[in-house]
């Protein structure tokens, strides 16, 4: 089924290429997000890995041309707590990091525990 001739990168190459590639296209998202008519949405999530690793997933939405349109914002890491000031700040520095600050129309969350 593979081709045994195909050498597979390692874990730790394909985690810094991935990490290569989201720097580099950061800068074209957030001028993006950036340069278009209106506001967006994003829809958050946290996740705690066995690993000891928590995430917050940032998804931003928005409408062009009458269609919804979605874009992974970020993964970042949560050195706190799950607690809703943790994750405000967290998200905030995304906003930032973004420039999207001014842009943001509204926040779906779930009925975590953890927001208070």
């Amino acid at each position: 089924m593979f081709n045994p001739s195909v050498k597979m990168p390692s874990a730790d190459t394909v985690s810094c290429d991935v990490k290569d590639v989201y720097q580099m296209v950061k800068k074209q998202v957030a001028s993006l997000l950036q340069g278009m008519w209106g506001k967006i949405h994003i829809a958050q999530d946290g996740r705690a890995a066995p690993q000891k690793l928590s995430l917050m997933g940032l998804v931003t939405i928005w409408v062009a041309d009458g269609k919804m349109q979605t874009l992974t914002l970020d993964m970042a890491h949560l050195h706190k707590s799950h607690m809703g000031n943790n994750l405000a700040g967290c998200f905030y520095k995304s906003l930032q990091d973004f420039g999207i600050v001014d842009k943001l129309l509204s926040v779906p969350g779930d009925n975590a525990s953890n927001i208070q």
